[in-house]
């Protein structure tokens, strides 16, 4: 018995003769006769693998660890390291003071957790005064960590604001979350950072502020200007500098250029049609998406580019993929590049180095969603993966649970209108969504995505209060490395490493023992066959194009096993 089958789905199935008593088949003969077969199947399904392959086969990711931490009020996350041994630092915010929460001291704190790698929580700890703080950011320091977030405090752990809102660093260590240093920056109005990146020994610092005065010492443009400082390692600030029009403007994400390390690329949104360069006037209507260009040395503009339609766009995130840059954020406008879904869309930009677009695409449905953060998928992969949140149940957005979901989506980098990988909802009835996302660099298709969760239900199953951290584990299924499959010999592994194929890639089989294989690329057709020796087969790139491809592994008795495989 000879069948053809993708997954459990059986295309074809044919039954071979017999050989005659003292007779037997060859391996060879019998390859060839399965070969034959294999011909006829593809020939006669032929509609089925146009259907099967009409849309690229990428697996979506799954929950394969996650937790919900907080209390009994409002808790949120915004963003985490994930260190080498696999533990995890989260940052971000809590309203709480029992459950998983202690010690606050007033209003909104706060909040970094440690957790180890199998997410249990190592240490929590609140920071801030009777006002109101949150972390936006936390990056590692040396042998301790750096957040920042705003704060409206005067006492408690906060000294030294000087009115209003200030930004807030605070450097605490690894071992309890103790404070080693801490310091507030701004001016007498209200001064916000979203956004912090080491550069060598300078802190570097992206947020908007509304002060003239104090360490802002800049000159205002508008009713809210963007805002970047550079500190040194004793928390003194080498240059500040506003950037903006005559309206509102705001940096959320800063990055170094991998290619030119002169610059900072910060990127934000801007509602002003003039400002302190030319350049300022292409504002579209309402906010444009902003990405500025910025000298290492003194903050002085060499780019400056916005985009967007007659109504709102914004970026919060920015990757560097090869010498291109994807930026994500959030657009509404009909007749902005992206085009419009809904009331809002995933809005993913792609720049090079001149400024200049290459693309715009936007993803969703008919409702609000919105793009809160982005990263490079790993490995050696050209794709990205953003994230955030989405109220849509329809177009490109499926299997919503409820209220808002967490919606993930992977891209290509490459110019195409197809260039949706694959996407996925997480959640529960209430309102769940995601604020910081990274691969696993150990872990190829792995991901941990922090955020928040409503309510259980769904794929939630506990939750705390109002609304609590959510940390999540993802496997990507299109990245797996070994897959699980069932010969009529008993259940065996397919190991295929690694994947992506690069320039070869080593499959090994463990507990079955296939004696010849067929590779096909996504339509179905054969790209190349051939026998397999003890157990293991190498595949070289050669000729193959990049893609997806599924090799299919025969056992002498006829019956089939298949492993995935991707070519950059």
């Amino acid at each position: 018995m000879v069948r053809l089958m993708y997954k459990s789905t059986r295309l074809f199935s044919c039954t071979m003769g017999r050989p005659k008593a003292g007779n037997s088949y060859s391996h060879k003969k019998l390859f060839f006769e399965m070969k034959k077969m294999f011909f006829i199947a593809v020939a006669v399904s032929m509609s089925c693998l146009a259907v099967l392959f009409s849309v690229p086969v990428m697996a979506q990711p799954n929950i394969q660890q996650q937790k919900s931490i907080g209390g009994s009020d409002k808790d949120q996350a915004f963003d985490f390291v994930l260190n080498s041994d696999g533990s995890v630092i989260i940052g971000g915010q809590s309203a709480s003071g029992d459950g998983d929460v202690s010690n606050n001291k007033g209003g909104n704190d706060g909040w970094v957790v440690k957790l180890s790698p199998e997410m249990i929580i190592e240490w929590e700890k609140n920071y801030g005064g009777t006002s109101n703080e949150g972390f936006m950011a936390v990056i590692p320091y040396g042998d301790n960590y750096l957040a920042i977030g705003p704060t409206a405090s005067t006492d408690g752990q906060v000294n030294g604001n000087h009115g209003g809102r200030d930004v807030w660093l605070v450097v605490f260590n690894d071992l309890n979350g103790g404070i080693v240093s801490k310091k507030c920056f701004g001016g007498s109005g209200d001064d916000v950072a979203y956004s912090v990146l080491l550069n060598g020994t300078y802190i570097v610092i992206a947020g908007a502020t509304t002060s003239t005065d104090g360490d802002v010492n800049a000159p205002s443009y508008g009713s809210q200007d963007g805002w970047i400082f550079v500190l040194d390692e004793n928390l003194e600030i080498i240059w500040s500098k506003t950037y903006g029009g005559e309206d509102d403007d705001c940096f959320t994400k800063i990055m170094v250029s991998n290619e030119d390390p002169t610059k900072y690329t910060a990127v934000g949104k801007t509602k002003s049609s003039s400002g302190n360069i030319e350049e300022w006037s292409y504002n579209n209507g309402g906010y444009d998406g902003l990405s500025v260009d910025v000298s290492t040395s003194n903050g002085e503009i060499s780019i400056l580019s916005c985009w967007g339609g007659t109504a709102n766009e914004s970026f919060n995130a920015i990757v560097q993929v090869n010498s291109k840059y994807q930026l994500g954020g959030t657009g509404h406008s009909p007749d902005g590049y992206g085009g419009n879904l809904g009331e809002g869309d995933f809005l993913t930009t792609q720049t090079d180095n001149q400024g200049s677009l290459w693309w715009q695409y936007s993803n969703g449905g008919t409702m609000n969603d919105s793009l809160t953060t982005m990263s490079q998928a790993g490995g050696d992969s050209n794709d990205f993966i953003a994230a955030g949140l989405t109220w849509s149940n329809d177009i490109e957005v499926s299997n919503n649970h409820g209220g808002s979901d967490a919606w993930i989506i992977r891209k290509t980098s490459e110019e195409s209108s197809s260039n949706l990988l694959w996407k996925k909802t997480f959640g529960g009835p209430g309102n769940d969504g995601i604020t910081a996302i990274s691969p696993i660099p150990w872990e190829y298709g792995a991901f941990i995505a922090v955020g928040h969760s409503g309510e259980v239900g769904g794929d939630i199953p506990e939750n705390k209060g109002e609304s609590d951290i959510w940390i999540m584990k993802l496997v990507d299924g299109f990245g797996t490395n070994d897959e699980i499959v069932t010969a009529n010999n008993g259940s065996g592994t397919v190991s295929v490493y690694p994947n992506p194929m690069i320039s070869c890639t080593k499959v090994q089989f463990s507990g079955i023992l296939p004696t010849h294989f067929v590779l096909m690329d996504m339509t179905g057709k054969a790209v190349a066959t051939g026998f397999i020796e003890e157990g293991s087969l190498t595949l070289s790139k050669n000729d193959l194009s990049p893609g997806t491809y599924l090799l299919e592994s025969f056992m002498a008795d006829g019956e089939m096993c298949t492993a995935k495989i991707m070519v950059q």
